[in-house]
């Protein structure tokens, strides 16, 4: 007989596969082939700005890290005040992990969260980029860094040496290797190669290790300043001209983490140092301007004499470093490229004004400023304007989502109409406390309450235990085991503390799991699994994993074990943030890069609080626990979906909703897979 539920929940991830893969399209490879950056005239004549490029990024450098601390980096700004070199501040978008942001650098484009689950398996990049065109041009490129490039572009670079990005116990030996092959580079004299590609992970595993705010942190900004210096001087020795530019793909939070849209992750800097050219052209008094990180490939392209790639939406920056009559053909070029996106009155007219300009400057080449830069402000301000719009607007498939939302809320409808069993709402606690589960996912209408929804969990579970305390009958109360009296199995809460105050981690580890053995509360099968999460766990959160076992031996109840699952998730380091995962621990134990342990262990940490709830509620036999977890699992995945679908041109639909959704999608998946895991079945 065909299980109703079973086809319903199955119809129900369709449909969330469908909304997924509708709202994060993987973008085309081709839009438009942007035409070739040629001079005319006169202008034929005139040499490109930059013979040779030395691209360096220094992984989750943030602004911050820049602005709070000049002893950190001596050199860099020891250049910037003495107009040696120039400093942009770039606002990077979400989400701030390294395959989109390399992306965005090359390409100029915006990426999608799909990027987010291809940054762990990077693949061969097909899109038009800085790289590709470099290539067409016949120049010679050496990369040495984080190897996501050369998954990315494996027959890209004349020579190349990979490290991995994501074993972040290392911080030292990582970025030792790609010191090592610019040493090679400099004992040639950068003879041999049009472009240098240098990318330094030292201060991104710093973070992810230690935090944001280690000691280790400045002493690998001197480190990374000092191989600045380097560069710049071995660049000096050379008789052509050179474009040092050195860059941070995204930034760190105070925890260490990225991934979000706090301002310390999206706010990175962006420093050019031209070596052998002429001198940097007058400026505003302003410290530094602000771009956006998509706008650097644009300009780089001017400075080399290239076209820009076909689907950038970068605005050019170039004529702020070269005066070169290129950054004038380079910004008509964007122009044209922006045109083809979308019609604008201001920016035909700017095209006409280039036009003219251009016709000017390569019959009679004088009066370069006089005549240019008026036309360069204000093509750019409309360009800026149009570049807004396109980043903020994204065209959806209103049809396929409508029918997937439809197909959910159907599936949902099915689940619930089919014999179920029942979910305990005898007590007036207990009806209030299944009204309040059940509206819970009405938050996620709004982006604040979204943001603070471990607020609400705190507060649903100290209230339910208080309420819990004062309705219970006296008969049904208990205490804690403050001593031993020798008759209980479990330890004493005393001993607990005890152990905490005195003991090692990983004695408390192993003691928590020979206590779950000896009392046998779960099998010798749960009670490693356990055991496995503890060990995965950070040291300061294997107290809160314990006191959480220990919370799940009270009396059995459903809402409370519950609810105890859902703030588990955020009590435990957790929240609507991807910046918040924890990377780090998936190398517990591993001396080398294992993708899918990685992966697991990953997971593990993320859900270890959950876990252990849901281990110790089956063992307990908790009536309707599953079917609970199952009913606030698909109800708070519908809405978000129908959140995000309302939510769609929303100023933080890319900061807020969107990660919210790709959160509740991997709590979906994971509660079915480990209730079907345990119980045999997805509710029991």
């Amino acid at each position: 007989m065909v299980d109703t539920r079973a086809v319903a929940l199955a119809a129900f991830a369709v449909s969330t596969v469908l909304f997924a893969v509708v709202f994060f399209p993987v973008p085309p490879s081709e839009i438009s082939r942007a035409e070739k950056l040629e001079l005319h005239g006169a202008c034929r004549e005139a040499p490109r700005p930059f013979e040779k490029l030395v691209l360096m990024v220094i992984d989750a450098w943030s602004w911050n890290f820049l602005e709070a601390a000049r002893s950190d980096m001596p050199f860099v700004w020891k250049a910037i005040d003495a107009r040696e070199a120039i400093l942009f501040v770039a606002n990077v978008q979400t989400p701030t992990v390294t395959l989109p942001r390399i992306k965005a650098i090359v390409s100029g484009t915006i990426s999608s969260f799909v990027d987010v689950v291809f940054n762990f398996f990077s693949s061969d990049y097909k899109s038009d980029s800085l790289i590709s065109i470099l290539n067409e041009s016949s120049s010679r490129m050496v990369f040495y860094g984080d190897d996501t490039w050369l998954k990315m572009f494996p027959t890209a670079f004349l020579r190349s040496s990979g490290v991995h990005s994501f074993f972040v116990r290392d911080f030292t030996e990582v970025d030792d290797n790609v010191t090592r092959g610019l040493d090679s580079e400099i004992a040639s004299n950068f003879r041999d190669f049009d472009a240098l590609f240098l990318h330094y992970l030292g201060l991104d595993h710093i973070g992810h290790s230690l935090g944001g705010k280690d000691p280790q942190i400045p002493v690998k900004l001197r480190e990374m300043d000092v191989i600045v210096e380097k560069i710049h001087m071995n660049l000096g020795k050379l008789n052509h001209s050179s474009l040092l530019v050195v860059l941070g793909d995204h930034g760190m939070t105070e925890a260490g983490g990225h991934g979000g849209s706090s301002k310390s992750e999206v706010s990175v800097p962006i420093v050019i140092f031209p070596v052998n050219g002429a001198p940097l052209p007058a400026t505003s008094e302003e410290p530094f301007s602000k771009i956006q990180q998509i706008d650097l490939v644009s300009s780089l392209s001017g400075l080399l004499g290239l076209r820009i790639p076909n689907e950038n939406l970068g605005v050019s920056f170039s004529s702020q470093i070269s005066d070169s009559v290129w950054s004038l053909f380079n910004l008509r070029q964007i122009v044209n490229a922006f045109l083809r996106r979308s019609s604008s009155e201001r920016l035909l007219y700017c095209k006409s004004k280039l036009d003219t300009v251009v016709d000017q400057l390569c019959s009679a080449p004088t009066a370069h400023s006089k005549i240019v830069r008026p036309v360069v402000r204000v093509c750019q301000q409309e360009l800026r304007r149009l570049q807004a719009d396109l980043m903020s607007s994204q065209s959806f498939n209103a049809e396929l989502l409508i029918f997937s939302l439809i197909l959910s809320f159907t599936a949902i409808a099915f689940y619930f109409s089919s014999k179920t069993k029942r979910i305990p709402a005898d007590t007036p606690l207990e009806v209030a406390f299944f009204f309040a589960i059940l509206l819970e996912p009405l938050i996620y209408f709004a982006s604040s309450l979204t943001e603070e929804e471990h607020d609400v969990w705190y507060f649903l579970y100290s209230s339910f235990l208080m309420l819990s305390s004062v309705h219970s009958p006296k008969s049904r109360r208990r205490r804690w085991n403050l001593e031993d009296s020798g008759e209980s199995s479990f330890p004493d809460l005393s001993t607990v503390f005890t152990t905490f105050a005195t003991w090692h981690m990983d004695a408390v580890r192993i003691f928590t799991v020979a206590s779950l053995l000896l009392s046998r509360r779960l099998s010798v099968r749960k009670a490693l699994l356990v055991g496995w999460i503890l060990a995965v766990v950070r040291d300061e959160f294997v107290p809160l994993c314990v006191l959480n076992v220990l919370a799940s031996l009270l009396p059995k109840s459903t809402y409370g074990s519950f609810l105890a699952l859902m703030s588990s998730f955020y009590y435990l380091g957790n929240s609507n943030s991807i910046s918040t995962i924890d990377i780090s621990v998936g190398y517990t134990g591993l001396a080398s890069y294992q993708p899918v342990v990685v992966a697991v262990q990953i997971a593990l940490n993320l859900y270890s609080g959950p876990l252990i709830v849901t281990l110790l509620a089956k063992s307990l036999e908790i009536e309707g626990f599953g079917d609970l977890v199952v009913m606030s699992r698909v109800l708070s995945l519908a809405i978000t979906m129908l959140s995000l679908f309302l939510q769609r041109h929303h100023l933080f639909v890319w900061t807020v909703f969107a990660p919210k959704f790709i959160y509740e999608i991997g709590h979906f998946f994971i509660s079915v897979i480990v209730l079907a895991l345990i119980n045999g079945n997805v509710v029991r």
